[in-house]
């Protein structure tokens, strides 16, 4: 009888992180389209980058102007649970070279590094291509 108990509350734990999870997933999704519908100007793009650690995580999404390589935008979760909300990070607009060095915290500073590191990565042309 214990062994089943045993068993239904592992089914609940797991049924609860994956609905967690889920709304995370959600509240990315949403702030994602939310700088799009914003900050999505021609000749801007948008970059994320992210980190994992033992215990604390972080995602960072900049809104970058591609003709003057300044960051925009900036919003950021950084945390340790499914609780973490996208917050403004201010201090990460300006320069995108330096960015990642007023970062708030390590976490965020990686994940910055990683946001740049694949804003380096795009090949996509500042100016319409004609047809």
């Amino acid at each position: 009888m214990s062994m089943s108990w045993a068993l239904l509350g592992i089914a609940v734990v797991i049924v609860i992180s994956t609905g967690l999870g889920w709304l995370q997933q959600r509240a990315y999704q949403r702030e994602v389209n939310k700088l799009i519908a914003e900050d999505g100007e021609s000749g801007r793009i948008l970059v994320s980058g992210r980190t994992k650690g033992k215990i604390r995580g972080a995602i960072v999404l900049l809104v970058v102007d591609r003709s003057t390589r300044q960051v925009h935008r900036a919003v950021g979760m950084a945390g340790s649970s499914v609780f973490a909300r996208f917050r403004e990070l201010p201090q990460l607009t300006g320069a995108l070279d330096g960015a990642a060095s007023r970062a708030s915290s390590k976490a965020v500073r990686r994940a910055t590094d990683d946001a740049i590191e694949r804003y380096s990565q795009v090949r996509v042309p500042a100016a319409p291509v004609p047809r």
